[in-house]
């Protein structure tokens, strides 16, 4: 009789994991995750399964009828003020992304169509979190974890950080003209020079020493005529065109396929620091701090790098895929590139032929040729 009463007593008290979210009414990865985080204690974890006490279950769903879910959402929200309208679109834009694999098509896409009858500007997307859970394919629940994730990753960013939209005046002119213009900028260091004229430098992560003295050659000879200096603050020639401009006090910018609280290669995080802190130098990215470091980061954000630049320098062939990106960006976009001659049997020479006689292609032997071709096509 006892043995009953006590048989009786566990199936109406203990619950699995699958019965306790369905008594919750949230899927098994969000109790998974309140687990995780502490808000929700299991009596017993074990391989064969966890194990939940039906008090425990019935206080979280008092607390959450009794305060009144948004009271709740309130008391789990981070510190950050979201105080303009173009933070808070970003927080709510990369949100959605998170749900696209940090895909930009993707997104671009689908925020378009949910824009277009509700506040992403003004309000929280979880004001619209029944709705949205819908059409993202999750719960409110997870939607709302997403979410405060988001907001916890741009604390990430430091106070002078700046956030920027397609539609603002800081935005860059010609980059907003192109159709592939990510729809926000993060910015940190000297946003003014994104007004001046830009030269972007690429090159070979593995450049010999003549090589790297074309890239010092050129950089010194583009700062003294007035450019700013722009590189993806990759190892290799972007290390020492920045390198050249930081000792030599010329503004420089570095694009990088990282979000800003983060660096590629790491052994460039302290210069990167030091471009973003030295008065003349700015950092951009494309990325929020929320977002993963992916490969497919870096050939794209050439886009960025030469959709700011007047044009771009190439200073040797041997590049990979991304440079030969940037070069077919700049080629569409209608910009200037400055290509050397490509000396057969070198690596990619054959790739690089194909470049010389279109459009936009302006060739070159050396540092003095050069600056001779440089003076004539755009100097005049």
């Amino acid at each position: 009789m006892i043995e009953d009463k006590l048989r009786s007593m566990i199936a109406e008290e203990i619950m699995f994991a699958k019965e306790a979210a369905e008594y919750l009414g949230i899927s098994v990865q969000r109790l998974n995750k309140l687990v995780h985080k502490e808000e929700l204690i299991p009596v017993r974890k074990s391989p064969s399964g966890t194990l939940f006490m039906k008090r425990d279950l019935d206080e979280r769903k008092y607390l959450i009828a009794t305060i009144g879910k948004e009271i709740l959402l309130t008391a789990l929200q981070p510190t950050l003020k979201i105080n303009s309208p173009t933070l808070q679109e970003a927080v709510n834009y990369f949100t959605i992304q998170s749900y696209y694999d940090y895909a930009y098509k993707k997104t671009e896409t689908n925020y378009a169509f949910i824009t277009e009858k509700r506040d992403m500007i003004n309000v929280p997307l979880t004001h619209y979190s029944e709705e949205l859970a819908v059409y993202l394919g999750t719960d409110e629940d997870e939607l709302g974890e997403r979410y405060r994730a988001t907001v916890r990753s741009f604390e990430k960013l430091m106070l002078t950080d700046q956030v920027i939209n397609r539609t603002d005046e800081a935005y860059p002119f010609e980059l907003k003209r192109l159709d592939s213009s990510p729809l926000f900028l993060f910015l940190r260091g000297n946003i003014k020079l994104l007004d001046t004229p830009i030269v972007s430098l690429i090159g070979t992560k593995n450049p010999t020493q003549e090589e790297k003295m074309l890239a010092y050659q050129i950089t010194k000879f583009l700062g003294e005529d007035g450019y700013s200096i722009a590189t993806g603050l990759s190892r290799g020639v972007d290390t020492v065109v920045m390198e050249t401009a930081h000792s030599n006090k010329i503004p420089s910018i570095g694009v990088i396929g990282t979000p800003l609280n983060k660096a590629y290669p790491r052994e460039n995080e302290a210069l990167q620091k030091e471009v973003s802190a030295m008065g003349n130098g700015l950092i951009l990215s494309q990325f929020s701090p929320a977002a993963p470091v992916k490969s497919w980061h870096f050939p794209i954000r050439g886009m960025v790098l030469s959709g700011i630049s007047q044009m771009t320098v190439v200073v040797d062939v041997s590049l990979n895929e991304g440079d030969y990106k940037q070069i077919e960006y700049c080629l569409k976009q209608g910009r200037l590139v400055f290509f050397p001659f490509p000396r057969k049997g070198t690596k990619n020479s054959d790739w690089a032929d194909k470049y010389l006689m279109k459009k936009g292609v302006v060739l070159y032997k050396d540092y003095e040729d050069f600056v001779k071709q440089f003076n004539l096509v755009v100097n005049g």
